[in-house]
């Protein structure tokens, strides 16, 4: 059996035209390849903001995370699991992000492709692809 997560709408729930003041949002720790792909978007002169343990960031609380959800233009996933490039996982981000209003920008997924069949979600393959989407949708 499979029980999916799932977002809370009235939390969550933003209007996609309005008050988006952040170009890219990532929220989760710092851990894996995650450090790397924020490195890569600052290098490339990508404005990100990005909250969790271990960035030296500001700690979100819950309603906090749900507020900058609804203020980006572009949310980051980063789907991999723990420190490999290669094996991915569901993540509750992945719910709330789809409901904020905002474009979810995310690693390619077969899990998330058959949960949102109808293109809701942009994938990524690769960093280089990732800074190419975010350039065109910005």
């Amino acid at each position: 059996m499979f029980f999916p997560l799932g977002s809370y709408d009235e939390v969550f729930c933003g209007d996609p035209f309005s008050n988006k003041t952040i170009d890219v949002l990532f929220i989760g720790n710092q851990y894996g390849a995650r450090k790397n792909y924020i490195d890569f978007l600052i290098k490339n002169k990508i404005n990100v903001e990005f909250y969790g343990r271990d960035w030296g960031t500001k700690f979100l609380s819950f309603k906090e995370c749900a507020q900058k959800f609804k203020q980006a233009k572009i949310i980051l996933g980063i789907g991999y699991v723990s420190h490999s490039t290669k094996i991915t996982t569901l993540k509750l981000r992945d719910f709330d992000a789809s409901t904020s209003g905002a474009l979810y920008l995310t690693t390619e997924s077969k899990e998330l492709k058959k949960l949102f069949p109808n293109n809701e979600i942009v994938y990524y393959k690769s960093k280089h692809e990732l800074l190419k989407k975010i350039k065109f949708y910005l």
